[in-house]
């Protein structure tokens, strides 16, 4: 688990302490310096500093979404955030925090495991005893929650999937917000679309909550490795940016 230092206690043996960048006292548009790096925009564009720079250029032809008229401002936005993930959470630490810091957001915990399951597994622990410890010393604004591709990966099907997306559901608190990153596994598709359909349903149901949708950048060039579920240096950068939108398209 990777603990961001906001008024957590503090860490057991073997816990990383994050220390989230802080924001340049002369940086006009609101952007952490590690996410100007990453974003396809200059610091002198004249960007509206109550929207983020979502825009990252992984290619010539490739640009993530840029904020609209129709985004709330930063002062909408959750305070603080938890993110709990397997191994493509676990490699986008770095981003993930840069990102949600950038726009405002204090990252409290960012806790990704290689092998993560939703509900099953004793190493890692699954994402419901990761939720469970999280929840136990901070109530973060927001969730986001980037599991299931192990499950898939452990041939489940959906209707299991299903079950256990709703057993993982049941320990995040009642009426908190929460962001669930959909599922790619290029070798994958036939299961990885009935999953995410079964997701999908299953988020719609509670409310405050939404899908960020990283399956349709699965296939983007250069966004994943040759294995075809892992994350390149490009990858890390759009699977933060996923997160950071789909918060964003919640609070709306």
């Amino acid at each position: 688990m990777v603990i961001a230092a906001c008024g957590l206690e503090q860490p057991g043996p073997g816990v990383a302490v994050v220390v989230p960048s802080t924001v340049a006292d002369d940086q006009s548009m609101g952007i952490d310096p590690a996410l100007e790096q990453a974003v396809d925009a200059p610091a002198d564009a004249g960007v509206d500093p109550s929207l983020p720079a979502t825009s990252v250029a992984t290619g010539p032809e490739r640009e993530v979404r840029s904020p609209g008229s129709r985004r709330p401002t930063v002062a909408d936005l959750p305070d603080t955030v938890a993110v709990v993930g397997d191994s493509l959470t676990e490699s986008a630490v770095a981003e993930i925090t840069d990102m949600f810091e950038g726009v405002g957001i204090d990252v409290l915990v960012v806790d990704g495991a290689q092998n993560r399951r939703m509900t099953h597994g004793n190493l890692p622990l699954p994402g419901t005893v990761s939720i469970d410890e999280i929840a136990a010393h901070a109530a973060p604004d927001v969730w986001v929650i980037a599991l299931g591709t192990n499950d898939v990966g452990s041939e489940q099907s959906p209707a299991q999937f299903r079950a256990d997306a709703q057993s993982l559901l049941s320990h995040v608190p009642a009426g908190a917000p929460l962001v669930w990153v959909d599922l790619w596994i290029r070798d994958r598709q036939p299961a990885i679309e009935a999953a995410n359909a079964e997701l999908r349903d299953v988020i719609e149901r509670r409310p405050d909550s939404i899908v960020a949708d990283w399956y349709s950048h699965g296939d983007d060039h250069g966004l994943v490795t040759a294995d075809g579920v892992h994350l390149t240096d490009d990858g890390r950068n759009v699977f933060a940016i996923v997160m950071v939108d789909a918060v964003y398209d919640l609070f709306a």
